[in-house]
């Protein structure tokens, strides 16, 4: 609960590390790993409507469909992806 006050500076953030062309593996990989997460505490759709951002979309695509990323980062972005989706219900 204490948490769910920073979700839209969280999720800003995460939307602004998406959008640095910069960003390393190691950053997307957490980011995902951050959205699986907020997804995983927040299982009872508090913040739903967060998931639904185009760039939250876009990083698990990326994270599950690059084929120059680790194996390490798909199964984070498999694991995120499927926390998102029951958090999402």
């Amino acid at each position: 609960e204490l948490l769910l006050r920073y979700i839209e500076q969280i999720f800003n953030f995460l939307m602004m590390t998406w959008n640095d062309i910069d960003r390393s593996e190691i950053i997307v990989r957490s980011m995902i790993g951050l959205i699986g997460d907020l997804a995983e505490a927040f299982q009872n759709g508090q913040i739903k409507q967060w998931f639904v951002a185009d760039f939250v979309h876009a990083a698990l695509k990326e994270g599950r469909t690059n084929r120059n990323l680790p194996n390490g980062t798909k199964e984070v972005t498999r694991w995120a992806k499927e926390m998102v989706k029951r958090a999402s219900q």
